[in-house]
């Protein structure tokens, strides 16, 4: 209450008004050197400004602002260890059961982290008491929640394919995991040759629908050459490499 009270304080409202309208000011011209440079840069003058921007990223010493790297890919690659010790996978019919369980576990964590981080920084007014924090709370329920979500969508579809009819509908999604390297590295290439200036440009131009289409085509297509590969070859041309 006492903090409530501080920030309503009509000094400290005008003055976090302008902090406010800085910050919007800044991101404004954020957002249009990215759009201009990715419409408009060259290859050498995007992955300068990736890097840095990942510099950027990683020059501050406060250990929050790492919360969402550690907290996603590093424990999604320590989840992947833990089901390849397990075995999970070699043997799917003995680990159903745990499967079943955190397929409900998934669901139910990624719907309450996400939500929680929706609410946190889409629904509620902003500016909210003690933002700082509350931006650091959203940030953790959505690093539980994304993750949760991932292992509810994998339970789902092993738990489907071990029905004849989806095992058969879904089969061509393994030529895409056996070769997700070159898969990851091939949708890098078409991305760019989509969406930035050495190639059509179309970043920021085509509304959010046309973005969901180009996605099933790409993916779509990645599916199909996936197939055709894995069916002459071992590995991808990425993994062989």
């Amino acid at each position: 209450r006492r903090h409530y009270d501080y920030l309503t304080a009509p000094q400290v409202s005008e003055q976090t008004l302008q902090e406010r309208e800085r910050d919007e000011a800044t991101t404004r011209t954020e957002r249009e050197e990215l759009v201009r440079m990715r419409r408009e840069g060259t290859l050498g003058d995007n992955v300068a400004y990736n890097l840095q921007n990942f510099a950027g990223e990683y020059s501050d010493p406060n250990p929050l602002n790492y919360l969402g790297y550690v907290g996603g890919e590093f424990v999604m690659f320590l989840l992947g260890l833990y089901a390849g010790r397990r075995r999970i996978f070699e043997n799917i019919r003995a680990h159903l059961p745990f499967i079943r369980k955190l397929l409900w576990w998934g669901l139910g964590l990624g719907l309450v982290g996400i939500s929680v981080h929706l609410t946190l920084t889409r629904v509620l007014p902003d500016p909210l008491p003690l933002p700082y924090f509350t931006h650091q709370v959203a940030r953790l329920f959505r690093t539980v929640g994304a993750p949760a979500f991932s292992l509810f969508y994998a339970s789902a579809i092993v738990l489907l394919v071990q029905r004849e009819t989806w095992k058969r509908l879904l089969a061509p999604l393994g030529a895409v995991g056996r070769m997700p390297l070159t898969n990851y590295l091939l949708h890098t290439v078409v991305h760019v040759a989509i969406f930035y200036g050495v190639g059509l440009g179309l970043y920021a131009k085509i509304p959010p629908a046309a973005t969901v289409a180009v996605t099933l085509v790409m993916y779509g297509s990645f599916i199909l050459l996936s197939v055709w590969w894995i069916k002459r070859f071992r590995f991808g041309p990425a993994e062989w490499l």
